[in-house]
């Protein structure tokens, strides 16, 4: 009985020592933004940039500036100047999340001196002013 409990405290103590390397990489997110690079933060930033750009709101600018003429469903209410809340959502979700997070996330990373950080650096300060004008 004793040989048999100490092989079972010589197999437990085996099985929990060699998790740690088991499962070590187990929460590793690679998606996480923040362990992103500054030079792939830029380019998601110029991505929301782009996304705002090209949005919603850019029809309804189109048509209140009469470039475009809305004639059925959603696009004859806006062409009437009948604008709710939930026009504008994502757009702000852009600048909030896309541009101004990542930009400020990209500055905290691009730190250093060399040419090419510092024109990264300055691509990012000039889209968060975009975003925020």
């Amino acid at each position: 009985m004793k040989k048999i409990f100490i092989f079972s405290l010589i197999i437990i103590q085996g099985i929990f020592s060699g998790c740690d390397k088991t499962l070590e990489e187990l929460n590793v997110n690679p998606n996480d933004p923040l362990d992103a690079g500054g030079e792939q933060l830029v380019m998601g930033t110029q991505l929301a940039n782009v996304s705002i750009n090209v949005s919603h709101l850019q029809r309804i600018s189109g048509m209140w500036s009469g470039q475009y003429e809305g004639r059925t469903l959603l696009y004859l209410s806006l062409h009437q100047y009948n604008m709710s809340s939930e026009e504008t959502n994502s757009t702000w979700g852009f600048i909030y999340q896309g541009v101004l997070k990542q930009s400020r996330v990209a500055q905290s990373k691009l730190t250093g001196d060399s040419d090419s950080e510092k024109f990264q650096r300055a691509i990012v300060k000039i889209m968060e002013a975009l975003a925020v004008g």
